[in-house]
């Protein structure tokens, strides 16, 4: 990562951390500023009046006794078995409707002379539009919540979590789900209902004062706000992120391209010196090795692979291979660069070589891949060399290998072995990379199928290490 990004990093933490000291300030704003809707005698051109069900010939009275100083009105009921209903009626001006969707909380300060304890509903009656038909006074949308009052004034508070639409309104109306949740947003009417109007019962009510309380922006718009901040402030560091990353990966496609060329015309210039001055025994010699590690190559171990497959044929030896695939080379190829790849290759294949017993040998066969020989050694004991391998490389590199341990026989090909020894490599990779896995001979005449959609991700047919 070059210097760019680093840079556009430690923006982008300063970014998080002026984001996180503004969204906590706007929090305790929002917290903090309050707006309220006081509702009294004193609140010029709000109306009260009072209804009962005397014009359907009940025996229910209420009378508004409203002053300069203070809501109030009185009411009598009777226990006379019809549906009654007294109740206490208060409207915005000029019988407009009122947005109260902001408020969190309200209160009222009244009292009530009677019974030790009255009982009354507050309902808050809005007027959705999307299912409301105009001209339909019936239709209000019942929010109800539930309150006591004494002969003695108090403030009573209900938050707006406490008001539910009440169950006989949703089953007049047939009212679909979403619409059976209180809403206050085309307010029409504030009214106190006695709670039970059937029981005889009567009584004087004086209200103070009724209170709206509620955050100064509604939670949407502050969420808004919000969101509009950030991306204000985080736009312009995305758009610059976006330009270093750009920039940077330009610049590495620019050096792998040179590094490549560089390689193209250093092969160039050896097998031109080789053509000119050698003769083809030396050009071949030249292929037995491998450029990059100093070790044999592909080519140059084939003579002892031939040698020994014929002393195991004829019965004379044990032999194995060992197949070494080095992990996530190509992530360390596209993110330090193919110079640093090399390094890691030649550091890898040195740590090999110099650890070998007597006798085996070992080639790079292809990009990141080893092929050790062993000669004269038990299955086993080639895997405890695998396994004092992988310790090695891990200790003395930042990179990890998977091996893959299959044993040379005489019914089956060099070919055969190196593929059954790559089904190894594959399944120690799957199985989270830097492990031994040793073929089993058991089931040599099926080779091992890796099953990637296997959760457990294990074969029967190996031993993983």
């Amino acid at each position: 990562m070059n210097s760019g990004l680093f840079h556009s990093i430690a923006k982008i933490e300063s970014l998080a951390a002026i984001l996180l000291a503004i969204t906590i300030l706007l929090g305790l704003s929002y917290q903090t500023l309050q707006r309220e809707l006081v509702i009294g005698a004193q609140t010029s051109d709000w109306n009260t009046s009072c209804s009962d069900d005397r014009r359907r010939g009940g025996a229910s009275f209420t009378e508004d006794l409203s002053t300069p100083d203070a809501m109030s009105f009185s009411y009598a009921t009777q226990d006379d078995g019809r549906h009654s209903f007294a109740i206490f009626l208060i409207s915005p001006p000029n019988e407009e409707t009122l947005d109260l969707d902001w408020f969190t909380d309200v209160t009222i300060t009244a009292s009530a002379e009677g019974k030790e304890k009255q009982q009354f509903l507050l309902y808050l009656r809005d007027r959705p539009q999307h299912f409301i038909a105009d001209g339909d006074g019936s239709s209000s949308k019942y929010n109800e919540a539930y309150f006591e009052l004494t002969s003695q004034a108090q403030t009573i508070s209900l938050p707006r979590d406490c008001f539910v639409v009440p169950r006989w309104w949703i089953t007049e109306k047939s009212v679909l789900p979403e619409d059976a949740s209180p809403s206050f947003s085309n307010l029409e009417w504030i009214e106190i209902s006695v709670c039970h109007p059937n029981e005889t019962n009567s009584g004087v009510v004086v209200i103070d004062e009724i209170r709206f309380r509620g955050p100064l922006i509604t939670p949407v718009n502050f969420y808004k706000f919000l969101f509009g901040i950030w991306s204000l402030l985080s736009l312009p560091l995305c758009v610059k992120l976006y330009t270093d990353v750009k920039k940077a990966r330009a610049i590495r496609r620019v050096r792998l391209n040179q590094v490549a060329k560089q390689d193209s015309e250093s092969k160039t210039d050896v097998m031109a010196i080789a053509g000119r001055g050698k003769s083809a025994a030396d050009t071949q010699e030249l292929e037995r090795y491998d450029e990059l590690s100093g070790l044999l190559s592909s080519f140059g171990i084939q003579d002892a692979i031939d040698e020994a497959l014929t002393e195991v044929r004829n019965g004379q030896t044990q032999a194995n291979i060992i197949l070494v695939d080095i992990d996530d080379m190509e992530m360390l190829n596209r993110t330090k660069g193919m110079p640093e790849g090399d390094a890691m290759i030649r550091q890898i294949g040195g740590i090999i070589e110099e650890n070998l017993p007597d006798g085996h040998k070992v080639c790079r066969w292809n990009d990141d891949k080893f092929v050790i020989l062993c000669l004269g050694e038990a299955r086993d004991e080639s895997r405890i060399l695998a396994c004092d391998l992988k310790k090695l490389i891990a200790e003395k590199t930042s990179a990890t290998c998977s091996f893959g341990v299959h044993q040379l026989n005489p019914i089956n090909s060099f070919e055969e072995a190196y593929e059954r020894a790559a089904k190894c490599v594959q399944e120690a990779k799957f199985n989270g990379k830097n492990k031994v896995v040793l073929f089993n001979l058991r089931t040599a005449a099926n080779p091992i199928t890796i099953n990637y959609n296997d959760p457990l991700g294990q074969s029967p047919t190996s031993n993983l290490v």
